[in-house]
């Protein structure tokens, strides 16, 4: 499941009201990489990290509460059988995602948005992805900037119900 064989959890509030920092981590062989937990946390940023063999996600957004979280320079993959997605992101606001990368993945979704408002992706990589989709999710508004392809089989995008109109990239590139 998505806790079980988690590296890091992040408790709600944890470090005082301190943005929760995890940076420059290498992770091998968990079911999910980071856990964060429901509940009111600002500013979470996860930077440089590489994730390899996962079984569930490399990043969980468990729930509502989460505002101006940054994901920056995340690296994902390969996953193991069973592998839901690379990112899971619930209701959250003000997600930035910039240079995440899943590679060498089969998952049921490369990066899910549940919930999750005015998020920014700026730059995501799917690179020999098998996924039903690459970016999809409900209820989520936000802006998809550069998506870059290569190997990769999978629908783009898979949004149900997005808020305040569709959301489509700026821009695609496959190699």
């Amino acid at each position: 499941g998505r806790g079980e064989k988690t590296a890091v959890r992040l408790a709600a509030g944890e470090g005082g009201g301190l943005s929760p920092s995890i940076k420059n981590v290498r992770f091998e062989g968990v079911g999910t990489a980071v856990f964060v937990e429901s509940g009111v946390t600002n500013g979470v940023r996860l930077e440089d990290l590489i994730v390899e063999s996962f079984g569930y996600a490399g990043v969980v957004f468990d729930g509502a509460g989460h505002r101006g979280a940054i994901l920056r320079g995340i690296a994902l993959g390969p996953s193991l059988d069973g592998a839901v997605c690379g990112v899971e992101l619930q209701g959250d606001e003000g997600t930035l995602l910039e240079q995440v990368t899943l590679a060498g993945s089969r998952v049921e979704q490369g990066v899910r948005f549940d919930g999750s408002l005015g998020f920014s992706v700026k730059t995501v990589q799917f690179l020999e992805v098998r996924a039903q989709t690459l970016l999809g999710g409900d209820k989520a508004a936000g802006r998809i900037g550069w998506v870059f392809l290569r190997d990769t089989e999978g629908e783009l995008l898979g949004f149900t119900n997005p808020r305040g109109g569709a959301i489509q990239p700026e821009y695609t590139a496959v190699r």
